[in-house]
C-alpha cells in the first residue's frame, strides 16, 4: 500500500502534538529526553551490546512496557553479558527465576542463558556479532533482510515480530509490529489484516520518508500514543477505551467512524479528503451516511441555484462539495462489495 506522504506527515504530526500535549512534558522537556531516538542508525554496537538488545526484546516481548521496565535493572544484572550468562547452571537460574525483584517467566530466562551459548559459538566462528550480521548484508534489500530475520528466529523466544524489534533496536529500516503498532496502522486504515507485519514496515517506512525522521523514532511515537500506563504519558489509542475525543487523526481512523453515529462521521467527511472516511463496515452504516451526505449535496444545489437558503451555502465550499461528491460516488461503488471486518 503506498500512501500519500503529505498525508502520512500530517497524520505523524497531529499523534506527536496530541501525544506532547496531554503528556506532562513541555515540547522542549520532550525533544530532550527522547532525543537519542533521533540518532538510533549507524550507532557503533559491540558484542555485550547486541547481547543485552537479545535479552531486553525477550522480556518486553509480550509484556507491556511499564511492566518491565520497573525490572530492567535488576534483569541487566543479573543478564550483563554473554560471557558470564553462558556459564549459568541450575543453581543460578533457580536464584534468578526465585528472586523477588525479577520476572518470574522461566520460558524467557531459560532463553536468555541458552541464546548466550548460541551467541557465543556465532562469535567465535565469525570473529564478532556484527561480522555475522554484515554476511546478511541486511541493510542492502529486503531479501538480505529477510534472510537475517529468519537466522535471528533460530535463537530462542524470538520469533517474527521479536526479530523485527531486535533489527529495529540495532537500527535497521524496520518497525516493531507488536499489538500497539498494528491495532493503530488497522484504524487508520493502512492495513487490513493483523498479521500482516511486512505491510506494517513498509507503512513505518513511507512514515519515514515522509517525516525524514528515524523509523525508531517513529515507531516509539506510535507504541506511546497506544500504550497504556507510560508514565507521564495519557493513552490516547487503547485498545477497548479509546480517547477519540483527544484524538488528533480521529477524521482518518476507521474504529472512530465505526463507533460514532452518521451525523459524526458526515462532519468529519467535510475534513477529509474524498474517501479517507469510507470505513463503515455494515451495509447499513453505508447506507446512512450515502442518505446523508446526499441530503447535503441537494441541498448545497438548491443553495447554488437560490431556491433555498441554508447553512451549507456558508459551510461549504466548491472544494468541500466536490470531495463529497466523489466521497458519495466511492460509497456507492463500494456498497455491493464492502466486506465487513472487525477493528
Amino acid at each position: 500500500m503506498n500512501c500519500d506522504l503529505q498525508r502520512l506527515n500530517d497524520i505523524f504530526t497531529a499523534v506527536q502534538t496530541t501525544l506532547i500535549e496531554r503528556s506532562q512534558f513541555s515540547l522542549e522537556e520532550f525533544n530532550h529526553e527522547f532525543d537519542e531516538l533521533k540518532h538510533f542508525e549507524g550507532r557503533q554496537l559491540c558484542d555485550d551490546d547486541y547481547y543485552e538488545i537479545l535479552v531486553k526484546v525477550i522480556f518486553y516481548s509480550g509484556f507491556r512496557a511499564a511492566t518491565v521496565d520497573k525490572y530492567m535493572p535488576s534483569i541487566m544484572r543479573r543478564f550483563p553479558d554473554y560471557k558470564t550468562v553462558m556459564g549459568y547452571g541450575k543453581e543460578a537460574f533457580n536464584e534468578i527465576a526465585n528472586a523477588d525483584d525479577m520476572i518470574k517467566n522461566t520460558r524467557k530466562i531459560n532463553a536468555c542463558i541458552d541464546n548466550a551459548e548460541r551467541f557465543d559459538k556465532i562469535v567465535k566462528e565469525h570473529g564478532s556479532f556484527e561480522s555475522y550480521i554484515n554476511l546478511f548484508a541486511p541493510g542492502e534489500n529486503d531479501g538480505n533482510l529477510f534472510r537475517f530475520k529468519k537466522a535471528l528466529e533460530k535463537f530462542d523466544f524470538i520469533g517474527p515480530v521479536t526479530a523485527y524489534h531486535f533489527m529495529k533496536d540495532i537500527g535497521l529500516n524496520v518497525i516493531k509490529p507488536d499489538i500497539v503498532l498494528m491495532r493503530i496502522f488497522k484504524r487508520l486504515g493502512f492495513i487490513k489484516n493483523p498479521n500482516n507485519l511486512w505491510g506494517a514496515v513498509k507503512i513505518g517506512r513511507q512514515f519515514r520518508e515522509a517525516t525524514n525522521l528515524p523509523i525508531q523514532y517513529i515507531d516509539f511515537v506510535f507504541v506511546l500514543y497506544g500504550q497504556l500506563n507510560i508514565p507521564k504519558f495519557e493513552c490516547i489509542c487503547s485498545e477497548k477505551k479509546p480517547n477519540c475525543g483527544l484524538c488528533g487523526v480521529s477524521e482518518f481512523c476507521r474504529y472512530f467512524w465505526y463507533h460514532n453515529d452518521t451525523g459524526i462521521r458526515t462532519g468529519r467527511a467535510l475534513n477529509c479528503g474524498s474517501g479517507d472516511f469510507v470505513a463503515c463496515y455494515s451495509q447499513s452504516e453505508l447506507e446512512e451516511t450515502r442518505a446523508a451526505l446526499s441530503a447535503i449535496l441537494t441541498e448545497c444545489e438548491m443553495n447554488r441555484n437560490g431556491k433555498e437558503p441554508g447553512i451549507s451555502q456558508q459551510t461549504l465550499p466548491d472544494g468541500r462539495v466536490r470531495a463529497l461528491r466523489l466521497a458519495l460516488q466511492l460509497i456507492e461503488s463500494e456498497m455491493n462489495t464492502y466486506e465487513p471486518h472487525d477493528i
